[in-house]
Parts: C-alpha cells; sequence; structure tokens
C-alpha cells in the first residue's frame, strides 16, 4: 500500500563496500540490555533526564514471539529480507522493530549507517523521521486540547493573529476561516511556501507567520492537500503555551514517554548515530545523499519544523506509539486522554467526503474482504521511508527505520516489512 504522504526513498549499498558490509551483517545488533526500563516503571510525577534515560537501548521487556502470538520463523524472515535489500542497492541498512502486547518480540540492525566510514548499523541509530514527526506536533496540540487551552474548531487567528487578513487565491477573503482542526488534517487550503535559503534560520514564530501570508488554495474545509499545517500547530503551541515548542514536546511528550533521543538538533553526544542517507549512483551502487535537516556539525542548529524536522531511534518513537496503543499513557505517566487519542486518530472529512487522513495521522482501514494477515490502523511514514504503524486491533506496534532517498517504487521496502510482519502473526 502507497502511503500519501510521501515515502520517497531508500538507500542501497557498493561494491568492496557492499561485500564488506554484507558480511560483517552476520553480526546483526540484538541488544539485549538487562537494564530494561527498570528507572521508567512505576507511575511518579516526575520523569528521568535524558542522561537516565540512555540506559537502555531496549523500550521494552523482550519475550519470545510465541509468548505473544507471533511467529519466531515468520520474524526471523523480516532480517532476511532487509539484508537482500542490501545486497540489492536498495537500502545501506534498517532497523526493524516489532512489539505487541507492550513487549518486544522483534528489534534488529542490519546493514551500514554509512558505508564511507564502515559504520555499521545500530538498534540505537538516529534517522530523520521528516512527516513520521507529524503526529508528535498533532500530540502537543492535543495535550493544550486536553488542558482546556485550545478547541480545535477555533479559528487559527484566535491564537496566531497572522491569519485574521488570510485571502483565497482569487483575492477574496474565504467564507470561513481555517481552523486548528483543517490545519491538522491538511484541509486548510495551505499551499506549499516557496523554498528558501533562509528557511532553517528562521524561527518557529517567523516561519508560521510567512505561512499566512501565502493565500489559501481553496476554501478551508473543501478539498485535501498535503502540505505544512502542522508546522502552524507548532505555531500554535508556542503562542499558546509560551514555551519554544522543542521545549514544550520535551516537558509534555518526550520526556514523560521516556524517549532519550528525540530531538531537532542532535547533541555532540548524539551526532556519530546519525544515519548517512543514500540515493542511486552509476551502475546499480548507492551514493550519500544530501539531508537538509542535518547540518554540517552539532554546534550548527536548524528551527524546530514541526511538519517534519525531529531526528529520533527506533525504540524512542516505538515509546511513542506505545503510548497512544495504551489509550494516551505509558509507564504509569499520562499524556493524553483517551479521549484525546480517539479524537486525533479518527478519519477527517473534506468536501462533505471522508478521507483517510486524520489529525496529524494517518489511517489504513481494515479491507472490505477481510483478512487476517493484513495491518489495519494508524501511522506514518517520512520521506526518506521511515515508517511506524499501530493495529490497536491486534495490540501491535511496528517500527521500520531506513536512510533513503530519489529510489523508484519508493513504498517498496516498508510493505514488504508490514507484509511479513502480518505473516507472522499467529
Amino acid at each position: 500500500m502507497r502511503w500519501p504522504y510521501g515515502t520517497l526513498s531508500r538507500v542501497p549499498a557498493v561494491g568492496a563496500l557492499q561485500l564488506l558490509g554484507t558480511m560483517m551483517d552476520r553480526r546483526d545488533l540484538l541488544i539485549r540490555s538487562a537494564a530494561g526500563l527498570g528507572a521508567l516503571s512505576g507511575a511518579t510525577a516526575a520523569f528521568p533526564s535524558r542522561a537516565a534515560r540512555a540506559a537502555s537501548h531496549e523500550p521494552f521487556p523482550r519475550v519470545r514471539p510465541e509468548e505473544v502470538g507471533l511467529s519466531s520463523a515468520g520474524l526471523d524472515r523480516i532480517p532476511e529480507q532487509m539484508r537482500e535489500f542490501v545486497r540489492q542497492n536498495k537500502i545501506a541498512g534498517a532497523v526493524t522493530l516489532v512489539a505487541r502486547h507492550g513487549k518486544l518480540a522483534h528489534f534488529v540492525a542490519v546493514g551500514d549507517a554509512d558505508i564511507e566510514m564502515r559504520k555499521k548499523m545500530r538498534t540505537d541509530s538516529i534517522f530523520w523521521l521528516a512527516s513520521q514527526a507529524k503526529p508528535t506536533t498533532a500530540t502537543a496540540i492535543m495535550v493544550l486540547v486536553d488542558q482546556g487551552k485550545v478547541r480545535l474548531d477555533e479559528p487559527v487567528a484566535t491564537y496566531l493573529p497572522a491569519f485574521k487578513n488570510i485571502k483565497l487565491k482569487s483575492g477574496s477573503a474565504p467564507q470561513k476561516p481555517p481552523t486548528v482542526r483543517h490545519v491538522m488534517s491538511h484541509t486548510a487550503g495551505l499551499a506549499q511556501p516557496f523554498r528558501d535559503p533562509n528557511d532553517g534560520a528562521y524561527t518557529l514564530a517567523q516561519y508560521a507567520n510567512r505561512l499566512a501570508s501565502r493565500p489559501l488554495e481553496f476554501e478551508p474545509g473543501s478539498a485535501y492537500e498535503y502540505g505544512y499545517g502542522l508546522t502552524v500547530c507548532g505555531g500554535i503551541v508556542e503562542a499558546v503555551s509560551g514555551k519554544l515548542f522543542e521545549d514544550f514536546l520535551e516537558a509534555n511528550v518526550f520526556g514523560p514517554a521516556g524517549m532519550k533521543d528525540t530531538t531537532f538538533n542532535p547533541t555532540r553526544e548524539q551526532w556519530p548515530r546519525l544515519t548517512k542517507t543514500y540515493k542511486p549512483g552509476p551502475n546499480g551502487a548507492i551514493v550519500p545523499a544530501y539531508n537538509p535537516f542535518i547540518t554540517q556539525d552539532w554546534t550548527v542548529k536548524r528551527f524546530p519544523e514541526p511538519s517534519g524536522g525531529l531526528l529520533s531511534t527506533t525504540g524512542d518513537m516505538a515509546r511513542f506509539y506505545q503510548m497512544y496503543l495504551n489509550g494516551g499513557e505509558i509507564d504509569g505517566r499520562r499524556i493524553l486522554s483517551r479521549e484525546a487519542v480517539q479524537t486525533v486518530t479518527t478519519p477527517q472529512m473534506a468536501g462533505g467526503k471522508p478521507i483517510t487522513y486524520a489529525l496529524g495521522w494517518q489511517t489504513v482501514p481494515p479491507p472490505a474482504t477481510g483478512g487476517a494477515r493484513v495491518l489495519s490502523g494508524y501511522g506514518h511514514g517520512g520521506a526518506f521511508a521511515t515508517d511506524g504503524f499501530i493495529d490497536p486491533s491486534r495490540g501491535l506496534v511496528t517500527v521500520l527505520m531506513i536512510q533513503r532517498t530519489q529510489f523508484p517504487n519508493g513504498g517498496e521496502i516498508g510493505a514488504a516489512f508490514r507484509k511479513l510482519v502480518a505473516e507472522a502473526l499467529g
């Protein structure tokens, strides 16, 4: 299934370095931490520091797959398939995770994070999420909804005055102003912004106001067009909370959820774990690709783009998804109300017709013909082919982390991963 939010890319391996990487893949990085999540267990008003949270790579207790209704043999096919993609120069490496009922059944790294530096992929390698980050921004908005500080059907201009005079392309005022719900569901009519050499240097408030200066493509609520609505949501979070967007997320989402490596700007300590992006090269090889969200070194900071600027690890994102699967809480800490989780993951309407996009989440309904081995639920992917998915009916969380761009058949890796997960269900 092609995801409509842009799984555009993949990453392969080259020549002699590919051979070396393939041979070294035999020692897939299955990190088994005895420490587990002891520091995070138990309800408490405080949550551990980033340093304390760094003790374990594994997001949940590990169990034999059969204990949670999964097939060990079936899950073993996942790294086999990822190694085949490496051999085919479709990815440089990958990290895959499958959890069920809050237990870790599969967590494997294969291939390379950086072919040229001969740096192996690790389960705690850090990836650019691109649009996979959108649900975290939607979560920040829903925290404020739970607090009674934001209303979904309130005009955006209530919180960001720059949107008070927004116009349609015709120059006339819209019949109704764009609301928070509209920008969260890509039904506001916001046009894609022009690219600007200064994009990464603006503050979030400046960038959100620039989006307000562009005319709307259509009447709010009348159509769906994927775009930068979640960036506007980040501006709302800053305006309402009085905090920087990244600080609000750390205090209200990442910290309480135990997401130790999720950040807009990696630290000096995190920098060596960044994963390089690859694209197709000559003669079937793969070569390093430009990533606009990785700066030249850790001292150069980029503004926190709410639509896709986050970097994270497989384990961190698994904890985020498990929090949703749990109805808004994890390790005894409530981040969202159950009502907020239900609201933000419910498909929306555009022009009086249902769409599969919810509020910052993409939904996948069950197949009309049934099918026990087809995943359904909600998730989100990113432009460089990362992907996360929640199947509530099965208590299932899946995460695929790769970094690739400009490959044909952009959804191939993710589709193969989800198919193998579905086939491993008992």
